[in-house]
């Protein structure tokens, strides 16, 4: 069994270099488009996909809803595969995250499994 991973399109806090973890952030216009290259790229690899699975967060339903409605697959939202918890950091970039919280930031990027965010989470709570 193959797997093909995709990941959602562009966000407007994409382009603003914002942090979004959990933060239900839609796709913009340029996220659309994206999606719908995407569309021809996988068909033109010509895979064997049998089902599209996605997180519940908006901008990965919205891509997965444009792909089926391209490949005329069912797709399936899922909880427990959504983007990390970033907490405190959401919205934020890296450099005011690295600003604003400087012993934070320093230890999660010593530790990035385990170390969490301000009220957020580690990636070894996401498993």
């Amino acid at each position: 069994m193959n797997y093909l991973f995709v990941r959602h399109g562009e966000t407007d806090w994409n382009v603003l270099g914002k942090i979004q973890g959990r933060t239900d952030i839609p796709l913009n216009n340029n996220g659309i488009i994206q999606v719908k290259n995407l569309c021809l790229k996988i068909n033109s690899m010509n895979p064997e996909l049998k089902k599209i699975y996605t997180s519940v967060q908006i901008r990965a339903v919205q891509t997965a809803k444009l792909i089926s409605e391209y490949s005329g697959l069912n797709f399936e939202s899922i909880n427990g595969i959504e983007e990390v918890n970033f907490g405190l950091w959401e919205g934020l970039s890296w450099t005011e995250v690295k600003s604003e919280y400087p012993k934070e930031y320093e230890e999660w990027i010593k530790n990035q499994r385990y170390a969490k965010t301000p009220n957020g989470e580690s990636y070894q709570n996401t498993l």
